[in-house]
């Protein structure tokens, strides 16, 4: 009788049915009289009711995002513009529904199963999504330097541009050791301009960023050398 209800195929119903008929035999495990090694039997129908509540809420989450995306669906054939906002903490909920996180400039979908799915939340996302790219753009644009930062060069994200705490860029090889290159961290919901433009900003702070660190060496640029001097400030600038 317990090992037939130990399977998580079916439908909604199908598990609720076996969750109650689980929850009968643990009634009875925990009589000792009833059972032999009673112990074991409360280990195992506990179990067995575990995997049975993670399957059911799997199937719960699924039906609600297989209507979301469905309602989703509607509304791109039928409306231009799709009410949209990003809550303080990054979530991103497009016609009430939650579609993913945006952190910095980087969108990451979620809740979707599937390509169908995947397609619809990110075209929803990329409509709605346009103005807040903007208005974030503009806002790293007036950013004082002091909101930007690099991590620590002693961990796994050495050489990542923060924004607020937020990656929002990457140092990359450039045309001297002390004039690197930045790859914007950002989604393809980004269009060109704005990437130009969240580079060229990036760029100006880690300029200015070198430029205070390492004044004396860039200042050999200027200084009027001779042999290995001279050579040493050309690999460096």
């Amino acid at each position: 009788q317990v090992k037939r209800l130990d399977r998580t195929d079916g439908d909604i119903d199908a598990l609720t049915q076996r969750i109650a008929h689980i929850r009968t035999w643990t009634y009875v495990s925990f009589h000792g009289d009833w059972l032999g090694d009673a112990r074991h039997w409360q280990n195992r129908t506990r179990a067995i009711e575990d995997k049975l509540s993670d399957a059911l809420h799997d199937r719960l989450t699924q039906r609600f995002v297989d209507k979301s995306t469905a309602h989703l669906m509607m509304k791109l054939k039928d409306t231009p513009d799709l009410m949209a906002a990003v809550t303080a903490s990054g979530d991103v909920v497009v016609e009430g529904h939650p579609v993913g996180h945006l952190k910095g400039f980087l969108f990451e979908a979620g809740g979707a199963n599937g390509d169908a799915a995947g397609k619809t939340i990110a075209a929803a996302a990329g409509r709605a999504l346009k103005g807040e790219f903007r208005r974030r753009v503009v806002a790293l644009e007036q950013a004082p330097d002091t909101d930007i930062t690099l991590a620590p060069l002693d961990g796994r994200d050495a050489g990542t541009i923060l924004w607020g705490g937020v990656p929002v860029g990457r140092l990359v090889k450039g045309e001297a050791l002390l004039r690197p290159a930045v790859r914007v961290t950002a989604s393809d919901l980004l269009d060109a301009q704005g990437r130009d433009r969240v580079a060229r900003r990036l760029e100006r702070w880690i300029a200015d960023h070198l430029a205070r660190l390492f004044r004396d060496l860039l200042a050999l640029d200027k200084a009027s050398l001779t042999g290995p001097a001279k050579g040493l400030a050309f690999r460096l600038g």
